[in-house]
C-alpha cells in the first residue's frame, strides 16, 4: 500500500510516446527519494527467525535496531526506479518548450513497526502526505526553470504506546526541500541542478527522465555516520549538485545518461 496525490495536466507516469525519436528533449521528469537503506552498519541486520517463520514474506529482508525499538527498512540501496520502495516520494515533470509544470506527484510509504526480539509486525501504518509539495518559482535571468520542492512527512504508527514510541523515535519525521534548476543547454542536452537541504537520516536520491526515455539516476546521500531514527531528528545538511544530461538515439529508441559537473 502506498498513499500518493497528483496535481496538474496530464496523468502522473502516463506515457506521452513522440512519433519518431526525435533526439530532441521536450520534457524533464524528476524525482526525489527518502528511504530506509537495508543495509547500515550498526543499524540494521537480519529480521530475526521467529518472525520469518510466521511470515514467510519476511525471509531475506532487514531491520534497523535501535534501543527505542525496531522496525523494517525499504530493502534495497540506490535506485532509478520510479517505482522503488520509499519512506517519501515527490515527482515532477516539466514542460521545456512551455516552462511550466505538467504535473506533480507524492506518495508516503509504509511505516512498519516490528518486535526486536521475534520480528512479529506490531504496526503498519500511513501518514499524510499534505506536506509534500512542487512550486513553479519562474525562470531566472539566465533561463534555468526553477521549481521548489518541500516535503515533511512523519510515520503512520501512532496510538498504542509501543507505537508512540515508533513515532517519536523509530521513524521520526523526514523533511526535506529546495529547487531544481532545469536549463537547456543544447537540442539534446539539459542541465538539472539541485539546492537545498535534507535530514541527516535516512538516505535520500535523485533521478530524472528525459522524455519517455531510461530513468537517470543523478546521486544521493547514505545515512550520516552514526545517525539513526532516533538521533537525526531536527539536523539538516546542503545538497548541491548540477548535472548536463544528454540524449540520443539508439536503435529507433531514445536513451539518455548524465555528466558530472558540480558535486
Amino acid at each position: 500500500m502506498y498513499i500518493q496525490t497528483s496535481q496538474g495536466l496530464g496523468q502522473p507516469g502516463a506515457v506521452t510516446t513522440a512519433t519518431k525519436c526525435e533526439n530532441r528533449i521536450r520534457t524533464v521528469t524528476v524525482w526525489l527519494n527518502a528511504f530506509i537503506p537495508r543495509d547500515v552498519a550498526g543499524l540494521t541486520k537480519k529480521v530475526p527467525d521467529v518472525g520469518v517463520k510466521i511470515d514467510p514474506g519476511m525471509v531475506g529482508k532487514t531491520m534497523f535496531d535501535t534501543v527505542a525499538g525496531c522496525g523494517l527498512t525499504d530493502q534495497r540501496s540506490f535506485s532509478a526506479d520510479i517505482n522503488a520502495s520509499s519512506r517519501m516520494h515527490s515527482e515532477a515533470k516539466i514542460d521545456l518548450d512551455k516552462p511550466s509544470l505538467l504535473y506533480q506527484k507524492h506518495g508516503i510509504g509504509p511505516s512498519t513497526v516490528i518486535q526486536c526480539g521475534t520480528g512479529n509486525v506490531t504496526c503498519k501504518e500511513i501518514s499524510t502526505n499534505v506536506s509534500m509539495s512542487f512550486k513553479l518559482l519562474g525562470i531566472s535571468s539566465d533561463n534555468q526553470i526553477m521549481i521548489q520542492v518541500k516535503g515533511s512527512g512523519g510515520p503512520g504508527c501512532i496510538g498504542s504506546l509501543t507505537r508512540k514510541v515508533g513515532q517519536f523515535l523509530l521513524d521520526g519525521k523526514i523533511d526535506y526541500g529546495g529547487t531544481f534548476y532545469v536549463k537547456r543547454k543544447a537540442r539534446n542536452y539539459v542541465d538539472v541542478g539541485f539546492l537545498g537541504t535534507v535530514d541527516l537520516f535516512p538516505a535520500y536520491e535523485f533521478v530524472a527522465m528525459l522524455n519517455d526515455s531510461n530513468p537517470v539516476h543523478l546521486g544521493g546521500k547514505l545515512p550520516a555516520p552514526g545517525s539513526s531514527p532516533i538521533t537525526h531528528l531536527g539536523t539538516k545538511q546542503k545538497i548541491h549538485f548540477v548535472r548536463r544530461l544528454w540524449l540520443k538515439c539508439e536503435n529507433g529508441k531514445e536513451v539518455a545518461g548524465s555528466i558530472k559537473i558540480i558535486n
